[in-house]
């Protein structure tokens, strides 16, 4: 799978013709589908408009409309089906949340950057048996930074702030 994120340069705006449930997401720090449970629309534009974020992980294919996978809205439960994808990454601007450098980042706290694609890759914290959502974690190290550990994707994970805290 290829990690994007994709990101809305069109409003959605709040209505109560033929809406969509997307479910209670948040706009967050790498983005998420702004609705916090409200019946939302497809992107458009008018006066109710807004600017929303969306990251995904998905198939690029899938983006591109050939492909049959569904995506992932990192911290929501459920699915994106594959031809609901196509038709919003038809109208949007697509960044990809790419593969961080194999050079070890020189200071303690991870790049936005960095911190974007361990979230994505993690999906959630991975403490064993938790499920909260990666948005909602810090981002540890496994080796601590005292004792040498490298600012480096094989060195970080996404910890939720109780198992964070348990570390």
């Amino acid at each position: 799978m290829t990690t994007m994120a994709g990101l809305v340069d069109r409003g959605c705006r709040t209505t109560s013709a033929a809406p969509t449930r997307w479910g209670p997401w948040l706009a967050g720090p790498i983005g998420w589908v702004a609705g916090a449970g409200r019946r939302i629309a497809r992107p458009g534009r008018g006066p109710g408009a807004s600017a929303v974020v969306i990251h995904v992980v998905a198939e690029w294919a899938a983006l591109a409309g050939g492909g049959s996978a569904p995506a992932v809205l990192p911290g929501a439960e459920g699915l994106i089906p594959a031809d609901v994808l196509a038709e919003l990454a038809a109208s949007t601007r697509l960044a990809p949340v790419v593969w961080p450098s194999d050079v070890p980042e020189p200071r303690y706290t991870p790049s936005a950057r960095l911190a974007d694609f361990v979230r994505c890759r993690d999906l959630t914290c991975r403490a064993p048996g938790c499920d909260r959502p990666a948005v909602d974690c810090d981002i540890d190290r496994t080796v601590p930074y005292a004792d040498g550990g490298s600012t480096h994707l094989s060195n970080l994970k996404s910890l939720c702030r109780r198992h964070h805290q348990r570390g």
